[in-house]
């Protein structure tokens, strides 16, 4: 018997078409419904009697969606298996706005691996454990991206040495692992480089190891890198300008920028910049690997 599939929002948008064609040929065995209100929706089930088992929403503005809306959808079909993936304009609901349990939340890049590990799950496959709606970010966060022992990569032929510029320290380690497991050099001493410190000016070399940062505190030049991850977010216009510093100091490195929410604009600022290319943040982990 097939499975029930119901998607909801504004999928003719550019940034939703990537997803919905995936949806399309990959769960192509399932009986699906589309849906730009989530109301008629709701309504047209209980009409037709047909609860769905998997239900896709494609949030394209905050607030789009009303708590009203959401709490009859969850009342309508509570064991369904509920993902939401957000477009770029809503990469904040998860701050400052609650309407959706973290744990539905994916962006639309990610989606897919979320959805498909739903899939297995409703069809009883193997090695697929639910997430419960009440996770943490940091469940969340640990679900979707395993690293390590749960990671297998082809192993680079030639290791890089890889240098992680990222404000944020979980994310920081995050990828260091992923680095790591990939078979590449990580360039751990320089972990704890002050982030602002480092490139918030051009850096020239010099005969001296360390140098004063932008506060006053004293930290380590950049090392000789082939590779650089650079965690682009929060994004601000200062961005573009601490790549070219980056770039005037490792003019034969890769520099691959990471953001959440890759917006055209930004990332042709950051091409313009130097960047080699640009990768979403929480998205496939071979894309990241396949950057360096």
């Amino acid at each position: 018997m097939p499975l029930n599939l119901l998607i909801v929002g504004q999928t003719q948008r550019a940034e939703a078409k990537p997803l919905v064609e995936w949806l399309s040929a990959t769960l192509s065995t399932a009986v699906q419904e589309h849906f730009t209100d989530l109301t008629l929706a709701l309504e047209a089930a209980l009409r037709t009697n047909t609860i769905p088992d998997l239900i896709v929403i494609v949030q394209s503005q905050p607030d789009e969606f009303s708590s009203t809306e959401i709490a009859s959808l969850f009342a309508f079909a509570p064991l369904a298996r509920v993902v939401v993936a957000y477009g770029a304009w809503c990469e904040s609901d998860g701050r400052t706005r609650h309407t959706w349990p973290l744990a539905a939340r994916v962006s639309l890049s990610s989606a897919p691996a979320r959805i498909e590990r739903e899939w297995r799950l409703l069809n009883g496959m193997p090695g697929s454990e639910p997430l419960p709606l009440s996770s943490s970010r940091e469940e969340v966060f640990a679900v979707d991206h395993p690293v390590c022992e749960q990671t297998t990569f082809e192993q680079a032929a030639s290791p890089m040495t890889v240098l992680v510029i990222s404000p944020d320290p979980a994310y920081r380690r995050y990828l260091n692992e992923l680095i790591a497991a990939a078979g590449h050099r990580v360039d751990a001493g320089h972990e704890s480089v002050d982030y602002v410190a480092t490139i918030q000016e051009p850096l020239t070399p010099s005969p001296s190891p360390r140098k004063a940062g932008a506060r006053g505190e004293v930290v380590d030049r950049l090392p000789t890198t082939t590779a650089i991850l650079f965690d682009a977010d929060p994004w601000d216009d200062s961005r573009p300008d601490q790549v070219r510093s980056l770039r005037q100091q490792h003019p034969m490195s890769n520099i691959i920028a990471l953001m959440s929410a890759s917006h055209p604009q930004h990332e042709a600022e950051l091409t313009a910049a130097g960047v080699t290319s640009v990768r979403t943040k929480l998205g496939d982990q071979a894309a990241i690997v396949t950057a360096i």
